[in-house]
């Protein structure tokens, strides 16, 4: 059965074979209300002390919360101990009536503050806050620059034009796990004929095994623009994790405006705009 206290509405779980017909007394563990309990009426309050012979009043079980009928009785029910309470000092009441000619001297000690005018404490309220938006413009760059950071592979997967953006502040994105090193062209001549040779080396700089896609080669203008190009597999076509590798291309009579050399892996723009 639930009851609740009429004084304080804390509420309380008792036994329904504790009720009988005339009622049953319980005392509120909360607040020290003691009233008569009821199945099919409202609770009837008991202000008057029950008598001696009378047996002492059934205390319903508390909630977990609800302080103890030993808290109740130390913090209410009895005065605190004489060695606990502070001497109150004594004043002339004459003393604190302006009336009487008494007004009490400040103390040498004491000292006169000034409130803040309003005016102050509201600029200086917004300086504050106008001082915290660059602080905050900081720390959103640093958040956004980190999470390119740890997924700057996954940003250049959906997004290939980013892998330019990361490798021109020094953070390239190879997707593929494998390096193009030490890339060198010269001039030979072979039975007449001038050949250009390029050289260079692949490594796998990942922690798995990966195939090597065809390489992409093209011979650069004086301005940096591709004259020529073409493309070949490699002599292997998988590498290990930390295997590297050679490789060597040739060809025959190169344009004689060509100035440099550049080599990269095949790329799918590249095969639909019909290199193969």
């Amino acid at each position: 059965m639930d009851i609740a206290c009429p004084t304080c509405a804390t509420a309380y779980e008792i036994d329904d074979g504790t009720v009988g017909e005339t009622g049953r007394k319980v005392r509120c563990a909360a607040c020290g209300t003691v009233w008569r309990a009821f199945h099919d009426r409202p609770p009837e309050l008991i202000v008057r002390p029950a008598p001696a012979e009378e047996p002492a009043p059934v205390i319903a079980e508390a909630p977990p919360m609800a302080p103890s009928e030993a808290d109740i009785a130390a913090t209410a029910d009895f005065p605190a101990a004489a060695g606990d309470l502070e001497p109150t000092e004594q004043r002339d009441p004459a003393a604190d009536d302006p009336s009487a000619g008494g007004a009490p001297e400040p103390s040498k000690k004491a000292k006169l503050v000034k409130d803040r005018p309003a005016k102050k404490a509201g600029a200086s309220n917004a300086l504050g806050r106008l001082l915290a938006w660059p602080a905050l413009a900081v720390a959103g760059t640093l958040g956004l620059l980190g999470a390119g950071y740890a997924f700057r592979e996954r940003l250049v997967r959906i997004a290939p034009q980013s892998a330019a953006v990361f490798a021109a502040v020094g953070l390239p994105v190879n997707l593929r796990g494998i390096d193009i090193r030490d890339v060198k062209s010269r001039m030979v001549e072979d039975n007449g004929v001038s050949v250009l040779v390029i050289d260079g080396n692949l490594v796998n700089v990942s922690k798995a095994r990966v195939p090597v896609p065809r390489l992409r080669f093209a011979v650069l203008g004086d301005k940096g623009q591709e004259i020529y190009v073409w493309s070949a597999q490699a002599d292997r076509g998988t590498l290990q994790p930390g295997e590297a590798m050679t490789f060597r291309r040739r060809l025959a009579a190169p344009p004689t405006d060509g100035r440099d050399v550049s080599v990269r892996f095949l790329s799918v723009s590249d095969i639909t705009a019909g290199l193969r």
